[in-house]
Order: C-alpha cells, then structure tokens, then sequence
C-alpha cells in the first residue's frame, strides 16, 4: 500500500490498541497525554480516512501523527516504520476499511483527470460518496482541493450537437455505451442545486436533453433544464421520461428491465422527449409601490413558530458569555417548539403548532447531548413526538463553506423537511474566520441558500466577544464576537449574559453562574421586555425567574404584594414606588410590578375620576 492507502484501510482503533488505547463502542478513549478523567481522544473514520483527536489538547492527525507522538520520532521516520509494515510486500489489513462499489474519473476537456468521484457502498458510516482531487504527490486526496465542478466526460464533448444529461455517472457510462451521436454526462451533484460554474461548459450544444431519475429526481431536472434554458435561449432543451413507476428507477433499472436490445430500448425513450419551455414571465414589476398599494397588498404577515423570535425564513441569532448555557437554552428552544409547549420562558414569547425542528450540534458530544435530553425528559413531562431531531457531528464538522458538506446538509434537509434548522455553534460551520466581510459574506450565503431554498426558520448559536467594559452600553449586535454583518443580517437578536459581577457579592437564592439576563431585539418592531432566567443546581433546563435587580437593589418576589398587604390590600403606584426609593430605582419596581400583574396576582385600576389618572394597585384576593 501507499501512504494514503495507509492512512484510509488501516483499521486506527485497532492499530491504537498496541499503544494501549482501548477505544470505547463511541471511539472515544482517554488521552495518554494529559490528566484524562473522562475520554476526551476520538479516533473515526471521515471521507474514507482514519483519524484522531483529543479535544482537550486539541492534537490530531492520521495514523503518521499517531505514530511519531507515541514513540517519540520525526514524520520521516514514522513513515517509514508504516511502510515498512503496511507497505507493498507488508500485510495489508482491511479491518475497518470502507468498501469502495465503485469510481468515476472527471476528466477535462484534454482529457487529463482532475477529480476523482468516489462511491462507497452501504455502511455504518453513513458515507456514500465523496469526490477526490489530485494532490501535489499525483496522489487522490480528499475533498475537490479547490478544483472547480466539470462535467463527466468533458472530454468528450468537442465536436457533438447534443448532449444528455443523467442523474449520475452509472447511468452516463451506461448511456455512452450505446453508441449514440452525442455527448453524455452526469449531474456532478445529483439532485441537488446545479453548480453554477458548471454551465458554461455547455455552450455551442444545438439540442440539450436530461433524463433523471422516477419521482423527486423528474422534478429537479425541470429546475437544472430551466438553468441550461435561460443561459442559452438558442438551444433546444428536452426532458426524458423513463417509463417506471417505482421511485429513485433509473436509466439502467430501465435497460435492465427491457429484454430487446437495450439501443432501441433507449431510442424510444429519445423519440417521446417532451421539449422543455420557459414559462412566460409576468409583466415585469420593478417591485416600486406607494403606501396605499401596500396597505392594500395581498402579502402573507409572518408566519411565527415561536412568536416573535423564531418564524418562517427568518433569521434568528442567540449570542451569550462562554458558559451561560447558550447550547442548553437553544436546545430547551428546540424540544418546546417540537413539543408545542407555551409559554417559552417568558409569558411574551408563545409558541403556536408544534414544528418538527433539527438541531445540528458541533460542540456537544453525543454522549453528553443523550445526557442532556435525559435531564430534559425528567425535570420536565416534554413530548416532542418525534419532531426533535438532532444530528451531533462529534468533531467531524460539517462546513457550510465547503461545497460537499452543503450538499451533504442539504441532503438531510430534504429527507427530514424541518421546519427550523438550529446551527450549533456558528463558528464551527466555517473553514474560514469570522473578522472580515470576505470571511463571513460566504458562510452568510450558504445560511441564506438553505433558509430561502427550505423556507426554514433559521436559528444559529454564536458567541460574544470579550471586548469592551462590562459597565458600557453597547447594541447586542456589537457584542458578537466577529464580523459585524454576521449580527447585522439578523432578523432576531437574543443575547443572554450574567448578571452585574457587582451581583456576585450579593446573596443570591442560587448561584451566581446559574442566572442569565436575557434581552431580544427585532427587525419586525415587537421587543419582549428584557427578563431574567434561572437554572436550579443540577439541572439543565430554565425556568423563568423572579429576581430583579439594578443599581445593586433586588426586589425578591412576593415584597409588592407584602406592601399591599401591609396598606390593607391597595396602594397608589406612585406611593409604592416611593415606599421603595432607599431600597431599588424606578425601573426595577417597575419592572416587579409588572412581573406580580403578569402573573395574576395583583390588578391595575386606573382613577379615571382623579387628577392626572393615577393608577392603583390592588391585590386579586382583596377584591
């Protein structure tokens, strides 16, 4: 075997075992290098390569890596000792390795190879395909490598009028076979959105045809015809309907099934190609118009899942501190929204029909997030009813920058079809930064690209930055850490945060860490009074709290009913109010007034017939 090979078929859990890591049925064992109380090295298999990572050194590679930091030597020398024993004349083991079904080269137009797409067959993986590039070595390595999509077979383009378009590479070399006076290639992606760079290939074909496979695939090649369509008006463009009812049939189910020969089989297929026509757009709308237009236009109002912070192809962000629990809120977000369980925390945040809602977890282990749900499951009597979903990466990121894990996200989607997709967290859904607009601008793209596509409502985890004094007042949207077009695009903003470090001297019901000040804002112009959260020791969900405070005052819960009380059941709010001028400012009464009427236990009667209205207070069970 050559190195690559090495480091693709040699089974790593089981070559890990001769230097004393047994791997657990997750792939996690204990660091040797560091105190480990619980596992924190992960050894897994990714794009058909092995290899390895401890989340609390942060070191890793592939078996080369492994090699020179158990026994101490340089790369030169761990390589050699791997080809030494897995080399050419050495043992090859298979042991883990997935099984290749088969491969398809991409050759350009000089018919030079330049990728290399790979398709595995069923496994526990959940791999399928991936595609390859040529590396500096000449060797196949992992992923495009930057090399832009080209058509199958470009190679064999120059010099035809027509050319056919199938589903996959199979079906193309299947076709090609035939002998017909005409090119064939594949859609490099499938069914998935067709590549942009892809199309220019096609210029100067006469007659342009796609045939996909049964059912949703007939759908996806009227979208890729109409792609070809518009960008050349002068060519002829037809669909191919293949003559099967079961769904995902394709071309070579088609030629299997006939027992004539397979040429005319397919001629007839060609002879009944429907042409392919644009449909005839509207009068051009310039989208302009003047505000009675709009005050009368049929336009649908926001359709709201958790109102008014998660809606339908809406934006929502939540940013906190490190350790305020942002991952615990968005998943307690999530179970209540699959669940339909209302209100959400806060009496002004509601959720309506529950909505089936798919959490993509790139900081949480799976482990942990079973433990997780656990606890939910116990403090409180959810029932999401199978519409929670969550898929947790466990260290391989998925990149939303990265061509074949967009198509990969997109994939779920389409098979589940949530109605909210969390991301979790932002950051790690990038190959790139985050400080510059030429760094966001592109991970923003592929967020939009999914949340218009699927009409999701789209919720990411993101975290603040550490700049700036704790004491200065600042936007929400200028805390997040990284480029501030990231918070800007946002339809919702929730930033959760620790109370005052002044607070951390108080004496608090629960501790400190274990209270979040929560504030929303929108673009949509309903902002929920900002509100406090609590999470009792030993658990993980959170609760609404009572507590308040400003200015180093708190108003525990309970002390204005107390005072009404004490004035025999009623009080003029202004009074109240100055009954506790030496104890908390203005806003914080307020805000506990407000708390104690939202909660049904005192009223508010306004004075009509006295001076200035003044507003009394009135405990419910005095009345």
């Amino acid at each position: 075997m050559k190195l690559d090979e090495i480091k693709a078929q040699v089974n790593l859990i089981e070559y890990a075992r001769r230097y004393g890591l047994s791997v657990n049925s997750k792939g996690m064992v204990k660091c040797p290098w560091h105190k480990d109380t619980k596992p924190s090295l992960q050894i897994h298999l990714y794009n058909g390569r092995w290899a390895w990572k401890c989340f609390a050194c942060d070191i890793g590679g592939s078996i080369v890596d492994l090699v020179m930091k158990a026994d101490r030597i340089s790369e030169k020398e761990a390589i050699n000792r791997l080809l030494k024993e897995f080399g050419d004349k050495g043992k090859i083991r298979q042991g883990g390795a997935l099984e290749i079904e088969r491969t398809h080269i991409y050759k350009d137009a000089g018919g030079q190879p330049v990728l290399r797409k790979v398709k595995y067959k069923p496994n526990a993986k959940g791999l399928t395909w991936i595609f390859q590039h040529r590396g500096k070595n000449g060797q196949w390595q992992p992923k495009t490598g930057g090399q832009e999509l080209i058509p199958y077979r470009l190679n064999e383009f120059k010099g035809q009028e027509t050319v056919l378009v199938t589903e996959g590479e199979k079906d193309a070399d299947r076709v090609a076979k035939l002998g017909f006076k005409m090119a064939v290639t594949s859609a490099p992606t499938g069914q998935a959105a067709w590549p942009e760079n892809l199309t220019k290939h096609f210029k100067g074909f006469k007659k342009i045809a796609f045939c996909y496979d049964v059912g949703p695939g007939q759908e996806k090649a009227k979208k890729h015809a109409a792609t070809m369509k518009k960008t050349y008006p002068e060519a002829a463009v037809f669909l191919l309907t293949l003559p099967l009812k079961k769904r995902e049939a394709d071309i070579s189910d088609y030629l299997d099934s006939k027992a004539i020969d397979e040429k005319a089989a397919f001629h007839e297929i060609l002879e009944k190609a429907e042409k392919f026509e644009l449909e005839k757009a509207a009068p051009e709308n310039d989208g302009v118009m003047t505000a009675e237009e709009l005050a009368v236009a049929d336009i649908a109002p926001i359709e709201w899942y958790v109102q008014p912070i998660v809606g339908k192809n809406l934006f929502t962000m939540i940013g906190g501190i490190k350790g305020i629990g942002k991952s615990l809120y968005v998943t307690q977000l999530g179970l209540f929204l699959a669940s339909g369980e209302t209100p959400f925390i806060s009496d002004e945040i509601t959720i309506g029909q529950p909505k089936k809602t798919l959490l993509i977890q790139q900081e949480v282990s799976l482990p942990a997030m079973k433990d997780r749900l656990l606890k939910f499951r116990m403090e409180k009597n959810i029932d999401p009813g199978g519409r929670f979903l969550q898929k947790t990466t466990a260290g391989k990121w998925l990149k939303l920058t990265e061509e074949e894990d967009l198509e990969n996200i997109k994939r779920i989607i389409e098979k589940h079809r949530p109605d909210v997709l969390i991301l979790d967290p932002l950051y790690t859904f990038t190959t790139r930064g985050l400080n510059s607009d030429k760094d966001a601008g592109p991970l923003l793209e592929a967020m939009f690209e999914l949340k218009d596509t699927y009409n999701l409502g789209l919720v990411a985890v993101h975290h603040f930055s550490n700049k700036g004094d704790v004491d200065e007042v600042r936007h929400m949207s200028g805390r997040f850490m990284g480029n501030s077009a990231l918070a800007n695009a946002a339809d919702v903003l929730i930033a959760l945060d620790f109370l005052h470090p002044r607070y951390k001297s108080q004496l608090l019901p629960l501790p400190f860490n274990h209270y979040a000040d929560v504030e929303i804002s929108t673009r949509h112009g309903e902002w929920p009074a900002r509100f406090a959260i609590e999470r009792p020791k030993d658990e993980v969900l959170f609760t609404r709290s009572g507590i308040w405070q400003t200015l180093n005052k708190i108003i525990v819960p309970g002390q204005i009913e107390d005072f009404l009380i004490d004035a025999d059941g009623e009080m003029l709010q202004r009074d109240l109010i100055d009954k506790f001028k030496n104890k908390a400012s203005r806003s914080t009464v307020v805000n506990a007034i407000r708390e104690a009427t939202k909660t049904n236990r005192i009223e508010k009667v306004t004075l009509s017939d006295r001076k200035g209205k003044p507003v009394l207070l009135r405990l419910k069970e005095w009345s």
